[in-house]
């Protein structure tokens, strides 16, 4: 399962909304090889979007940050090489 949260305007007409979702999700699918079932998008309004990144950057110490980048490219790699699609847990071991 893959989750991805990406920012979009405050306020966007669901219309558009959901055509925006609809082709990330096609190309989500396409590159990374995962079926339309393993994709959990969420488009964020940009305020709320904000607070979330702030909130994450400040549970990874700065120290450790550059290790954890990383950790996360390691990971997504394996899994490219191992499943055939971009993969990784959302707290996976050590970070």
């Amino acid at each position: 399962m893959s989750w991805v949260l990406a920012e979009t305007d405050d306020g966007l007409d669901p219309t558009r909304r959901e055509h925006a979702m609809r082709a990330m999700s096609q190309a989500w699918n396409s590159i990374t090889g995962a079926g339309p079932n393993d994709l959990m998008l969420a488009l964020v309004d940009s305020a709320l979007f904000s607070r979330y990144l702030d909130l994450n950057r400040a549970r990874i110490r700065p120290a450790a940050r550059p290790a954890f980048l990383l950790r996360t490219l390691a990971h997504l790699i394996t899994s490219r090489l191992t499943r055939g699609h971009l993969a990784i847990a959302a707290n996976h071991p050590g970070s």
